[in-house]
Parts: C-alpha cells; sequence; structure tokens
C-alpha cells in the first residue's frame, strides 16, 4: 500500500523541524515503527461505507454518482498512545456512460 498527502497551508513546523506540505503516506500502526523522511503515518486497514446512485436515460446513457466514507481513525499510535486528531478517508465520484 502507498499514497501521497498534501496540506492545504504552506509549510510545517513540528517542534524545530520545518517541513514541505506534502509527502509520502506510509502505514504503520505507530509511529516509532516508521522511517526518517517520511512525515505522516496511517494505519493499514480501513472500513467504511458506501454509496451508489445511478440513472439510465433513453436506454443509452447511463450517470453515477458515488461516495465513500471512511468510519476507521487511521492516524497512527504514537509510541503506544493514541493521537488526539483523526485522520479518514472521503471519496467522491460520477461517472457518465454511454451503450453501444
Amino acid at each position: 500500500m502507498e499514497g501521497k498527502w498534501k496540506a492545504d497551508q504552506g509549510q510545517i513546523l513540528i517542534g524545530d523541524i520545518m517541513i514541505e506540505p506534502q509527502g509520502d503516506v506510509i502505514f504503520k500502526n505507530d509511529v516509532v515503527d516508521g522511517e526518517f523522511g517520511n512525515y505522516l503515518y496511517g494505519k493499514p486497514w480501513d472500513y467504511g461505507v458506501n454509496f451508489l446512485v445511478g440513472y439510465e436515460f433513453f436506454r443509452r446513457v447511463t450517470i453515477q454518482v458515488n461516495g465513500q466514507f471512511g468510519i476507521a481513525n487511521l492516524a497512527p499510535d504514537i509510541d503506544g498512545e493514541n493521537p488526539k486528531g483523526n485522520i479518514k478517508n472521503r471519496v467522491y465520484g460520477i461517472s457518465i456512460g454511454y451503450k453501444l
């Protein structure tokens, strides 16, 4: 598993270390097990709910809207302690199709 992250603000200050507002996501249950140089960690397992709504027009054109909402908090533990914040997945999509 792999991924990328990006923050809306400029550079981020952690203690006395300034990091860029983007990086690789490393999936670990505890930050202590992480790797130097990767700034954000996430737990490797997620669960949630999905929805899909669609409609077919004129027996040829279809449109679908979907969403996926993660329920699990993916923020990793910090040296065995639970973090204060939450990290959750959210995905939205739209599909348009045509039957030949």
